[in-house]
């Protein structure tokens, strides 16, 4: 599963840490940045953003987690490719969206 991938979920799982339990939603970005891609880039990943808002706010979510088991929901992008600053910045702006809605983005380079 990946990035390009619209309407799929790529991977999930509950963290637990001392203070809550997360449900971790996955996107497993290996798309490359430049000066002709970011545009394209960060317009995939905003569909597919959307798709996993989706995914949560339609109470897809609740077809395979229970509100019992989790007690924050997680969005983490997991990029292969350095991310430049501009999709930093999609990035920032994302998050307070998502966290407006009461969830939470995080996202960090992993060149796995």
């Amino acid at each position: 599963m990946s990035v390009i991938e619209r309407n799929t979920i790529d991977i999930t799982s509950i963290e637990t840490n001392e203070e809550r339990r997360n449900l971790v939603l996955y996107i497993s970005d290996h798309l490359e940045w430049g000066e002709y891609l970011t545009e394209n880039h960060l317009r995939i990943l905003q569909d597919k953003l959307n798709d996993y808002l989706d995914f949560i706010t339609s109470d897809q979510v609740l077809e395979h987690y229970s509100k019992e088991q989790y007690d924050c929901i997680v969005i983490r992008v997991l990029f292969s490719f350095q991310i430049p600053d501009d999709a930093k910045s999609f990035l920032a702006r994302a998050s307070q969206i998502i966290k407006e809605a009461g969830y939470s983005l995080e996202w960090k380079y992993d060149p796995r």
